[in-house]
């Protein structure tokens, strides 16, 4: 997942699946995120523009230059 902008984005797992034996399945989490805009004014637009790509990945390299490339794409 890409954003961006650097103003905070918050990530977080909910789980509410339970298997047989009302225990959390941790097989299925879902993943979800939330846009922070910290101290809004009345009347002015906020938003963010994301990308989701799934790629095989072999480094942290790999991953930057992805962002890279859709920055660049903007």
């Amino acid at each position: 997942m890409m954003f961006d902008q650097i103003d905070p984005i918050r990530f977080a797992m909910w789980n509410f699946v339970r298997n047989e034996a009302k225990q959390p399945d941790t097989h299925r989490p879902a993943w979800d995120w939330q846009y922070v805009v910290r101290e809004p004014e009345i009347g002015k637009w906020y938003g963010y523009r994301a990308r989701v790509q799934c790629l095989p990945i072999s480094s942290p390299d790999d991953v930057l230059d992805a962002y890279k490339h859709w920055q660049n794409r903007l």
